[in-house]
């Protein structure tokens, strides 16, 4: 582990002192979760596959090949979010 320094904004600090008394965890831990959370590869990862999923056919079209635009949507979503997941298992 190493040590460092930062300076922070009042407002910063005052946050995470009133979640370190809501959660019980030191400042230190507070932050190395947020660095966790907002650097790591495969938090990352997960969340651009979320992203993919949540942006998987949202477009609002009229009827196609017969399906409503619900349905067509939600089958290209379906479509899309197993491509997806097969491209994230290679």
């Amino acid at each position: 582990m190493h040590r460092t320094q930062i300076l922070l904004e009042d407002e910063q600090y005052e946050l995470l002192k009133k979640e370190s008394v809501r959660t019980g965890k030191s400042i230190g831990e507070l932050v190395r979760s947020a660095v966790d959370k907002q650097y790591s590869d495969a938090d990352r990862r997960e969340r651009l596959r979320q992203a993919f999923r949540d942006a998987a056919g949202a477009a609002d079209l009229e009827d196609f090949d017969g399906l409503s635009g619900e349905e067509y949507v939600a089958k290209i979503r379906r479509q899309w979010t197993e491509r997806v997941d097969r491209m994230w298992e290679q």
